[in-house]
């Protein structure tokens, strides 16, 4: 069987820096050896190292997580890692677009987002809630400069990524080649949706923690009484007493 995460939202709570439970690495080690352990982002490949002292420090351990997750889909970075093997799914003109796009971002001088979040070619804006929006402004800058492959996409109330169209973590993921039917997704928001649908169409299945949207929750094969990754530990449970 597949396991495939998605982090922020599923694994980590991005709004309590960090919170992610300390038996999670222990957990995830336990049935590494049966299963496969990937992991599809919004993160690039810097940004999920980051999230791999996370899992180090919340378990107090020196061990060497990166050999926790066996394949790094990175999907708003357009990078696929593949048993380490980076490979880009940009083109070179999106690219550029890419960069003009984060030299506007830089000039308005936002509070937000953390440099940790705003990585090397994906661009994530977490916006102040009693600001008003500025998807607005960044759909307006797209439109007026013919930015034709980029998108400015909400991921919650207060989150927004801008990236290539088209490219989204259904695409990293059936780039890979993953075997869909054989995948249990764990994930939580509106930009795992056509993952979500393309791994169900599949035979797949789909688990989600408490603080996932309703429409994620009504696609869920199971949902958790618990939240993040207390919520992935619940169903790994499950499973280990029913194996």
């Amino acid at each position: 069987m597949h396991y495939l995460f998605d982090i922020d939202g599923t694994i980590r709570n991005f709004e309590s820096e960090p919170d992610i439970a300390p038996n999670l690495y222990q957990v995830l080690t336990k049935i590494k050896g049966d299963h496969i352990l990937s992991v599809v982002t919004g993160r690039t490949y810097k940004n999920y190292n980051i999230f791999l002292s996370e899992v180090v420090s919340a378990s107090n351990c020196q061990t060497n997580v990166h050999k926790l997750f066996e394949n790094v889909y990175c999907e708003d970075g357009h990078l696929l890692y593949k048993k380490g093997v980076p490979t880009s799914l940009v083109s070179f003109s999106a690219q550029k677009q890419i960069d003009l796009m984060k030299k506007y971002v830089e000039s308005l001088n936002l509070t937000y987002p953390s440099p940790e979040l705003r990585g090397e070619v994906v661009i994530v804006i977490q916006e102040k809630e009693n600001e008003g929006s500025i998807k607005p402004m960044l759909d307006s800058f797209v439109s007026e400069n013919k930015l034709t492959e980029l998108t400015v996409k909400q991921l919650t109330h207060n989150r927004l990524s801008i990236s290539v169209k088209g490219t989204d973590k259904r695409a990293a993921v059936e780039f890979s080649g993953i075997e869909l039917s054989q995948t249990v997704y764990f994930c939580d928001e509106q930009n795992d949706l056509e993952l979500v649908k393309a791994i169900l169409k599949k035979g797949g299945r789909i688990v989600c923690p408490s603080n996932a949207t309703e429409e994620i929750k009504a696609l869920a094969s199971y949902v958790s009484a618990k939240p993040h990754s207390y919520g992935v530990i619940d169903y790994l449970s499950r499973v280990a007493k029913n194996s």
